[in-house]
């Protein structure tokens, strides 16, 4: 393989790369989006459910306290109330929402990191084969790196972003990229 060949590579392996960066921003910011839902309408039943329980003097005095189904639609409606709160406390949706969103964002920064590093390297101004060559090879360790960090950080607030984006088979390549 000549060094065009080679250097043309290693810009497909960068252009992949982010691509997977992006990839991952946009499905952490759609898991973040989906968290963000769960949570406001678990708030927004348990204020609705908060207010109807208030109603059950009102409903003892119309019906009277010993009326089964008064009694019945009540207790269904605190059960509602403290599975919805108990789900919402153990799931802690707002706060997953908050992370992976961050997260995201983390993501599309080190995409225009990188974005900055390769344009103001040596593998798009010029220079040598050897300076474009490693000015390429700084930027792929950079986007390994960052790819490695939201991984990692996805893995840590309970999103497994990595097979579910890159099953094995799009991420194992078919031939090496280094001669034998």
């Amino acid at each position: 393989m000549d060094e065009q060949q080679h250097f043309v590579r290693l810009q497909k392996g960068i252009d992949r790369r982010q691509g997977e960066l992006n990839r991952s921003a946009g499905k952490l910011a759609g898991i973040a989006r989906g968290f963000a839902r769960r949570s406001a309408a678990s708030k927004v039943a348990l204020v609705v459910l908060g207010a109807f329980s208030a109603t059950k003097g009102v409903a003892d005095q119309l019906f009277g306290s010993a009326n089964t189904g008064s009694l019945a639609i009540y207790a269904f409606a605190g059960l509602l109330t403290a599975s919805i709160a108990g789900l919402d406390a153990a799931f802690r949706w707002d706060r997953r929402s908050v992370d992976i969103g961050a997260l995201a964002a983390q993501s599309l920064s080190r995409m225009r990191e990188v974005d900055t590093e390769y344009r103001s390297s040596a593998a798009v101004s010029g220079g040598s084969a050897v300076d474009r060559e490693q000015a390429a090879m700084k930027v792929l360790a950079l986007q390994d790196k960052s790819l490695e960090e939201v991984q990692a950080e996805s893995t840590r607030l309970g999103v497994n972003i990595t097979f579910e984006l890159y099953p094995p088979s799009e991420t194992t390549p078919v031939e090496p990229p280094y001669p034998a």
